[in-house]
């Protein structure tokens, strides 16, 4: 019995030995999509062609998993392999290691006397002279190795200077072999990453992509619900859960969601109401029943403008929007104490003395850093307008809201930087810093950490 339970274990092995898929099935369980196994016979492969490998991939598609067990799969066949693993974050590496170190320290898999000392959480070396080190964010570490294979796990989010100091670390290997993977998130080093994508055939990059619809353990019907549940708007989708590229051209919102009549092809809620119908456009209520912010953009050659919201249940009604020209920033810290007092002010960092002054007055209020928040808090406005979520009084009735109205509908990206322009947009900065106080911080994020394959 002894000896049959023995042959059996000699047969699993060697099953698994025969590529990464049926490791992967026959240790981890996983039971890899057909784009998933194209992917790690690629990474496993010798061939030259396989050299450089980019993978485009939404968010739980397995990417970090599939990498890890193809790593692996490199150590248990040839424990010579040096590989250097440069996560975009700490999250990142420790997912990656704890899908890599369970095989390596299954001694029915692999040999625990190949190992030159216990793993830990970055580095794994074997007597042979291969290891995995995986970093999170270390210049300094990441110049001071030459490996066989780079790997940049949510390349993305990696700093440009990063990306050139360890690019060269495969140059004086006999098989080097660069793997950039990434959800194409709006980050540090997206549009680096959108070039070799684009431009792979002649960067002499294989391009492999994790389809959603192969990724049968993720849930399709709440990846529906998740535009409305946790506040996605159409762009963020596209790219975090069908690892699809949105680029950032034209107009930052459609100007038909913003002011056009539902059409069959575009169906969409109002968002230009009727102030005098109730229905549409309720009486405004007071704390605790309800929330307000004040968005804040101070101009100095440019006006002053003031921005109330009003959020009841889920909707956010504009209740008023102040454009100011002629009176002083003293005049006007008087007036945002007084008329809205105890009301939580979100105002442009850009300004800090003005914002100091106010807070002297009493106000409570929290600077919109827009270098960083700008483009979380154009998605939630997006968000918002398809959702029907956001209401504004129709500005022929309320003339107040017509520069708002105006500069909403001509806000666009440069096509170059892929940025907002900074052209008549006082209102809409002022409406985009009261609109941080209505963000669903967090949960998206929690949401997605859970669903990691």
């Amino acid at each position: 019995m002894l000896e049959q339970l023995e042959n059996l274990d000699s047969l699993k092995l060697a099953l698994a030995l025969r590529n990464p898929a049926a490791l992967a099935l026959i240790y981890c369980g996983v039971d890899p999509s057909p784009s998933q196994i194209r992917l790690m016979n690629a990474i496993c492969s010798p061939d030259p062609q396989h050299s450089q490998i980019i993978v485009k991939a939404p968010r739980g598609s397995g990417k970090t998993n599939i990498a890890a067990i193809s790593f692996a799969y490199l150590h248990r066949t040839d424990p010579t392999w040096k590989i250097l693993v440069q996560s975009g974050s700490y999250e990142q590496a420790r997912h990656l290691n704890s899908y890599y170190q369970p095989l390596i320290t299954n001694p029915e898999l692999f040999p625990q006397d190949q190992l030159l000392h216990e793993p830990t959480a970055n580095l794994t070396q074997f007597k042979a002279g291969g290891y995995l080190r995986i970093l999170s964010a270390s210049e300094k570490q990441s110049r001071g190795s030459h490996v066989d294979i780079l790997a940049l796990d949510e390349a993305v989010l990696i700093t440009q200077d990063l990306i050139d100091a360890i690019w060269p670390t495969v140059r004086t290997s006999k098989r080097p072999k660069r793997i950039l993977m990434s959800t194409p998130s709006p980050k540090t080093s997206l549009e680096w990453f959108v070039r070799i994508w684009q431009d792979a055939d002649r960067l002499k990059f294989e391009r492999f992509e994790l389809p959603l619809q192969e990724c049968a353990w993720i849930n399709q019907e709440d990846t529906d619900r998740v535009q409305l549940m946790y506040g996605i708007d159409s762009e963020t989708y596209r790219r975090e859960f069908l690892g699809e590229f949105a680029e950032r051209t034209g107009r930052v919102w459609d100007s038909h969601l913003i002011d056009g009549p539902p059409t069959p092809d575009k169906p969409h809620p109002r968002v230009i109401v009727d102030p005098k119908n109730q229905d549409e456009y309720p009486l405004p209520l007071a704390s605790p029943a309800t929330e307000w912010t004040i968005g804040l953009d101070w101009g100095y050659t440019h006006p002053t403008v003031i921005t109330a919201l009003e959020k009841q249940g889920e909707t956010v009604f504009a209740r008023d929007c102040r454009v100011r020209t002629q009176e002083s920033f003293t005049e006007i810290r008087q007036e945002i104490i007084t008329d809205y007092p105890k009301v939580p002010v979100y105002a442009d960092s850009s300004s800090p003395g003005e914002n100091n002054d106010l807070r002297r007055m009493g106000a409570q209020l929290i600077p919109v850093i827009f270098s960083e928040e700008k483009s979380e808090l154009i998605n939630h406005v997006r968000w918002r307008l398809e959702q029907g979520f956001l209401k504004i009084p129709n500005p022929t009735i309320e003339p107040a809201f017509l520069p708002l109205v105006q500069q909403m509908k001509a806000y666009h990206y440069d096509e170059k930087s892929q940025k907002p322009v900074k052209v008549n947009d006082d209102c809409v900065d002022s409406m985009l810093c009261a609109m941080k106080g209505f963000l669903n911080r967090g949960t998206f994020e929690c949401r997605i950490v859970k669903r990691r394959v």
